[in-house]
């Protein structure tokens, strides 16, 4: 059984770039702190996964990134890769499946997710030092969870998050999931594309 939908779109580009997107839960999920640490670890900043072994070691990508985009009903958990000059779509492809591959099957180290909640926390407490900032997590707390007070809990939540639990979640959301591969092609790799394919056959 075929488990992703693959498409792909031609605009103006100087670079070639995918998508993959999963389904991933609503924020009000128990997973959501979770997710939002998968997000840190796998893209969040030059020493990230992602970005050590695909922009700098393997260079096959000039950027990464993967973002839990969480909502109120279902939200999406995506991964975008721009890719280096000259580098095949497939390869960056393979390159992107292996490296989930290994969280999915090694997890995370005490490290990274040590790293990553730094930054999460850092940046969370940092905007909550200005009054809009305090206003809009109180805000959110309101409206999307329905409880003001979760805003005194919000952070304990995510500090309280362990590397088995990163493992886990991702497992959940993606392993044996159906996904959607976006190809964002310039017009050149395209025609070649079609070519190839009618020499083949």
């Amino acid at each position: 059984k075929e488990d992703k939908l693959e498409t792909s779109y031609s605009p103006k580009v100087p670079l070639p770039a995918i998508a993959v997107t999963y389904l991933a839960p609503s924020v009000r999920s128990k997973d959501a702190p979770a997710l939002s640490l998968v997000e840190e670890i796998l893209a969040g900043g030059a020493s990230s996964r992602l970005y050590q072994a695909m922009v700098y070691e393997q260079q096959i990508a000039q950027a990464v990134s993967c973002s839990a985009d969480l909502h109120e009903d279902l939200g999406l958990l995506v991964f975008r890769v721009v890719l280096a000059s000259g580098k095949p779509v497939e390869s960056a492809k393979k390159s992107l499946t292996d490296q989930i591959e290994n969280v999915l099957k090694k997890g995370v180290t005490d490290l990274e997710l040590a790293k990553a909640k730094n930054r999460l926390l850092t940046s969370k407490l940092l905007e909550r030092e200005t009054t809009n900032g305090k206003a809009n997590a109180l805000g959110e707390a309101a409206v999307i969870y329905g409880d003001a007070a979760r805003v005194n809990t919000d952070l304990a939540m995510t500090q309280a998050v362990t590397a088995a639990q990163i493992k886990e979640v991702l497992n959940k959301y993606v392993t044996s999931k159906k996904k959607v591969v976006i190809e964002y092609l310039p017009e050149s790799m395209k025609s070649a594309g079609k070519e190839k394919s009618e020499k083949k056959s």
